[in-house]
């Protein structure tokens, strides 16, 4: 059955064409209405293959093969010739793109990933990539798994845009990761010691001297984004310090301030 004969539109035709032909014959020859129920349930079962994208893709391969029955051997064996020539005059099968959003925690380590691509055919398939650490953004490519729609052409290759997911607590900058913290004044004043949570979940202490300013960056080695894909150096976490001031304080609290202060 051509289900694009069914519902009376062409090959290329739009999802929105596809639904609004199906509406029409569906009014047209609903049983409750007295329709065909057979015409009714043709159309049903087309329509439920062309709104699919991955049903649709297989129908219309399968309808570029040659149909002995189908009346037409002529036309089905040109096509089937054009396809061949085609891929002949090709030297390889195309590049595919695609685009893979990652958190920022898994740029600390090599991370696999699993990732659906769809050949040019309209096959979709599920290959495997490692995304090497300290890849924050970027173009990777992936040699061989791309198009491999042709069988006798060498495949082509997979290109990956990669983008981190912006955090919660962290923001970037180069191979450096970026917290702020608040604190006290008198902690500001007089210095003191924090326990800071880095990127990878581990608590380490650090301390704030006296005297330390509102938005002072702070720096603690090591505990960043990998700097190279061969070895284990790490940029630096920066800890910009905010310090709170204290509100409603009473006159009492005032007066020893400004005699603190004298």
């Amino acid at each position: 059955m051509n289900y694009y004969s069914v519902l009376g539109v062409e090959p290329t035709a739009t999802s929105e064409q596809i639904k609004t032909a199906y509406r029409k014959l569906a009014r047209q020859h609903h049983p409750d209405s007295g329709g065909d129920a057979e015409k009714f349930k043709q159309a049903t079962e087309a329509y439920d293959v062309l709104k699919d994208p991955h049903k649709r893709a297989a129908f219309d391969h399968r309808t570029t093969r040659i149909h002995i029955n189908s009346g037409d051997v002529f036309d089905d064996l040109h096509a089937a010739f054009t396809f061949k020539q085609r891929a002949s005059q090709q030297r390889r099968n195309k590049n595919l793109s695609i685009e893979v959003e990652i958190n920022l925690e898994e740029t600390l380590t090599d991370t696999s990933k699993t990732v659906s691509i769809k050949h040019v055919n309209g096959k979709r398939k599920f290959v495997n990539v490692t995304i090497p650490k300290g890849t924050v953004t970027g173009n990777l490519k992936y040699r061989g798994l791309g198009d491999h729609s042709h069988n006798d052409l060498p495949a082509g290759d997979l290109l990956v845009k990669i983008s981190t997911r912006q955090h919660a607590d962290f923001s970037v900058e180069g191979v450096d990761v970026k917290q702020s913290i608040t604190i006290s004044v008198w902690e500001a004043i007089l210095g003191t010691g924090v326990r800071i949570r880095t990127l990878n979940g581990k608590m380490v202490q650090m301390t704030v001297p006296p005297g330390t300013q509102h938005g002072t960056v702070l720096n603690i080695p090591g505990h960043g984004i990998p700097k190279h894909r061969t070895d284990n150096s790490l940029g630096r976490l920066l800890v910009e310090v905010l310090v709170k001031i204290p509100q409603n304080l009473t006159t009492e609290q005032l007066n020893m301030i400004k005699t603190i202060m004298d």
